[in-house]
């Protein structure tokens, strides 16, 4: 999984190009005027006074008289080539640089220049002309989307001879640190991979890709963590409030295996004269993460309420969720939960199936929920969505809607949703913003609205709530 961004190196190389070209000669106030095809000279003198000043058409107008009249002029062909390639016109550019190839085999000007046209047109022999270049002090960016391009590939022992050559020049570079960090991680050196990235770190404070690596290699990781949600009743003449705290706290053994325990408080406020509910909750969770593509986890959660419909109650919940990747920026979802829920009342048996989505920053999901009732043979199926994307660096603005009908439901990690039984959830949606500082913590709020339907042996009132909720969570380790 490509969890680092690295630099392209195009930027680089078409200042390469430039160079080889002869480009930033001083600029005067030129006119593009016909130039004498038996001056060649001449032709590249104007070509660079317009190439520096970026006027690629007048560029590569200046040199159409003369490439007509010495067609196997090297540095003439060489020049044409980029002009083409700068006005965005591929093929031609393509056709003048193999032919410059041709003229000059030796060079590796003509390799750069194909090798920019190749990724433009999104052509995979790019990687061919990249190779070749990669080892060569003078384009050694070209290492950056190479490496890059073999990591997503799952050819990490390639890539790492990329980054290496890279940091035999520039031994400070914290992109190529990052890098080389995120191959020996794939290849199983978590300990040389750690300090690559604490290096990249010492370069480059607050690098994210390099925190990721930070958080991925810790031999032993904690979190712990506090949330708080406010319930609003609205429509319901019994309920009038609610609130919910919970304290999450966890472990994490290198990366692969974990466990947690979230304890947590719900308080219903009814009127006057029913007593408040209140109800505690006890959840343990133990996970792990066999590929990296991959997880599974099952949980416990035990309730303690002074209603008699949930005191004692309790749950198991297994599940998994896998992530293959299919290119650099795309990837899908799928997983399911199963769970089994005890109430003195009730025997609640759901499960919950998703597939989704990951497109670069944005992703989507889709789920469902069907719940049986062994002990009144009532039947629930609810169906949803959600979406999310990422504008910046460690922020996601996500939503959320779902429609049909649930009750009593465990949420993916075994956490019980709390509802009195006799509520059924109808739908409902929330939005929601969050921020991870990777490798050290995250924060998160959000706000959502549901239509229920109670019936509390009087005919059914439908009745909206509201939950604002917002939690923190700081993660550490070495």
């Amino acid at each position: 999984m490509n969890r680092h961004r690295l630099a392209s190196g195009t930027g680089v190389l078409l200042g390469l190009l430039l160079a080889c070209c002869g480009a930033g000669l001083a600029a005067g106030n030129i006119q593009a005027e016909r130039v004498d095809p038996l001056r060649p000279e001449e032709a590249i003198r104007r070509y660079e006074e317009f190439a520096a000043k970026g006027d690629a058409w007048h560029a590569r107008a200046v040199l159409d008289a003369a490439v007509a009249r010495y067609p196997d002029d090297y540095p003439l062909v060489l020049r044409y080539a980029h002009a083409h390639y700068m006005m965005g016109e591929y093929r031609s550019a393509k056709r003048y640089y193999e032919h410059a190839l041709k003229l000059q085999p030796r060079e590796d000007a003509p390799l750069a220049g194909l090798y920019l046209v190749a990724r433009a047109q999104g052509d995979p022999k790019w990687r061919a002309h990249a190779s070749v270049l990669a080892l060569s002090p003078p384009h050694l960016d070209v290492n950056y989307p190479l490496a890059a391009d073999l990591i997503e590939r799952g050819e990490h022992r390639e890539a790492l001879k990329r980054y290496e050559a890279l940091l035999r020049l520039r031994p400070d570079d914290f992109n190529a640190l990052t890098g080389r960090g995120w191959c020996r991680y794939y290849l199983g050196d978590r300990s040389a991979a750690h300090a690559d990235f604490q290096r990249a770190l010492a370069v480059r404070p607050g690098h994210k890709p390099a925190l990721q690596g930070i958080d991925a290699t810790r031999r032993l990781a904690a979190s712990a963590g506090y949330c708080f949600a406010a319930i609003d009743y609205r429509g319901n003449p019994f309920k009038r409030s609610g609130n919910h705290h919970c304290a999450p706290v966890s472990l994490t053994f290198d990366g692969r295996a974990s466990a947690s325990v979230t304890i947590s408080q719900t308080k219903i406020d009814w009127a006057e004269p029913a007593a408040d509910t209140l109800q505690h909750d006890i959840n343990v969770m133990v996970g792990a993460t066999p590929l990296r593509w991959a997880s599974l986890w099952v949980a416990t959660n035990l309730i303690d309420s002074n209603d008699p419909e949930t005191d004692g109650s309790h749950s198991w919940t297994g599940g998994f969720l896998v992530s293959p990747r299919l290119g650099r920026s795309t990837s899908l979802l799928a997983g399911a939960s199963i769970s089994s829920s005890r109430y003195p009342s009730r025997d609640l048996f759901q499960i919950s199936p998703r597939v989704g989505a990951s497109f670069g920053r944005l992703n989507a999901a889709f789920f469902g929920s069907h719940i049986l009732d062994g002990k009144t043979d009532h039947a629930f199926s609810s169906w949803g969505a959600a979406g999310g994307f990422g504008p910046l660096a460690g922020l996601t603005a996500g939503t959320r809607v779902w429609w049909g009908r649930r009750r009593g439901h465990v949420d993916d990690g075994g956490t019980v949703v709390y509802n009195s039984l006799s509520d059924v959830f109808l739908d409902g949606w929330q939005a929601s913003l969050s921020y991870d500082a990777a490798g050290r913590g995250a924060v998160f709020v959000r706000y959502g609205e549901e239509t229920l339907l109670a019936d509390y042996g009087s005919p059914p009132i439908k009745y909206k709530s509201g939950t604002l909720a917002s939690g923190v969570n700081v993660r550490f380790g070495h």
